[in-house]
């Protein structure tokens, strides 16, 4: 079944059930996270914060994903997205 990218800065809140993740997509050899949000599959980029955030969250929890903006540290070549992740129901 294929799915849609999420677009951040059109909705930024995504609540859903996290469903999977595929490793190595596309060029740069990105994280794919999948989420189901009413009865659809949804798609989104893989980022550091989201890895580090998810990376715990067994898949079939129903979470909510806020985008809270972009940042960038002076070490940083290239801005990167802030979120905040919550669990709505475990399973």
């Amino acid at each position: 079944m294929k799915s849609k990218f999420w677009d951040w800065d059109k909705e930024p809140i995504l609540e859903g059930i996290f469903v999977g993740q595929i490793a190595n997509v596309g060029r740069f050899k990105k994280r794919v996270f999948i989420f189901k949000v009413d009865e659809k599959r949804i798609s989104v980029w893989g980022t550091v914060m989201l890895l580090r955030g998810l990376y715990s969250i067994p898949f079939g929890v129903k979470i909510r994903i806020e985008f809270l903006g972009w940042f960038q540290e002076d070490e940083m070549k290239h801005k990167g997205r802030e979120f905040k992740i919550d669990i709505l129901e475990e399973i």
